[in-house]
């Protein structure tokens, strides 16, 4: 139960920290912050009934045919497909277009998703320990159907099992992805400074490959430290790759003040 809640809480500090973190990177800090949210946050209004809606449509069988492979890559570039132009409509509006600011803004935009899924997680974790001490017969009591709470007792007793590494499973994920976030508002952001197409499309295309893989992995073999490793590989170094190009291509804030381009 410990670790269940430790990984909760770690899902939450870790966009808290990376925060502070470049809390004097860019003059316009707060701004930033709060319009790498605001494009999070626009993007899943748009990308959460376009995802119901095409799970409806697969289950229907309105949309006959679609298998693992090709419901893992429509997912992925539904994903990627809200998220990138929500990036690049909401960075375009604003003055700042230094490296630290996309860093800034990624921060952001990944934050929020990242304290969304923790406070999910943390939920998740009171309620295996509200649940931890109950009885198959306590739940029925409660008017829980016996198969459901057969159930119920049987997950929660699975949760507390887990390992201290399997627990702490999301928080690592968070931990690989806020960085990548980074590494497409810096694409995006030289997209719009550049005045080019191109490392637009770069992100968008690796966010749609990244998200789709996962779900095709995820196909594989359930979730686990395997599919952790797996994301590792794939996203770790096209984050490096990114980051170490735009320390080397792109102008720093102070930079551009000083009115280099």
């Amino acid at each position: 139960m410990t670790w269940i809640a430790c990984n909760a809480i770690l899902m939450i500090a870790l966009p808290i920290a990376l925060a502070l973190a470049l809390r004097r990177s860019a003059p316009s800090f707060w701004p930033l912050l709060g319009a790498g949210a605001l494009s999070f946050a626009g993007s899943q209004l748009v990308h959460l009934p376009l995802l119901a809606a095409w799970q409806w449509l697969t289950r229907s069988e309105w949309i006959p045919g679609v298998g693992g492979a090709a419901g893992a890559i429509a997912v992925g570039v539904l994903a990627a497909g809200c998220e990138e132009p929500a990036r690049w409509l909401v960075l375009r509006r604003m003055n700042d277009r230094g490296r630290e600011a996309a860093w800034v803004f990624g921060a952001g935009h990944g934050g929020l998703e990242a304290l969304a899924l923790g406070a999910l997680a943390l939920v998740g974790a009171i309620n295996v320990g509200a649940a931890s001490s109950m009885s198959v017969s306590d739940f029925v009591a409660l008017g829980v159907p016996e198969a459901t709470a057969e159930s119920t007792v049987e997950q929660v007793a699975q949760a507390l099992a887990m390992p201290w590494y399997d627990a702490l499973g999301g928080a690592f994920e968070r931990a690989i992805t806020l960085p990548f976030h980074l590494a497409c508002s810096v694409l995006v952001m030289a997209s719009l400074r550049r005045r080019r197409a191109w490392p637009f499309v770069i992100a968008l295309v690796a966010h749609a490959m990244i998200d789709a893989a996962i779900g095709l992995l995820g196909e594989l073999h359930q979730r686990g430290w395997a599919l952790e490793m797996e994301l590792t590989a794939l996203s770790v170094p096209f984050t490096v790759l990114v980051l170490v190009w735009a320390a080397q291509a792109e102008p720093s804030e102070a930079a551009r003040s000083d009115g280099s381009s």
